[in-house]
């Protein structure tokens, strides 16, 4: 059973870094991609490491 504590603060990490993706998103489009294997990868660590 995943602690709710750390997982709550996951999520506002995942939140934030969403957030922190976009903005770059908008200064440099080419990135994206490689940005998504990023958000993924941490997603599913994240994940595994609960």
């Amino acid at each position: 059973i995943p602690n709710e504590e750390g997982t709550v603060k996951f999520l506002k990490q995942l939140h934030n870094m969403e957030k922190e993706l976009k903005n770059r998103h908008v200064q440099s489009a080419h990135q994206l991609p490689s940005e998504i294997m990023v958000r993924t990868s941490l997603f599913n660590w994240g994940i595994v490491n609960k």
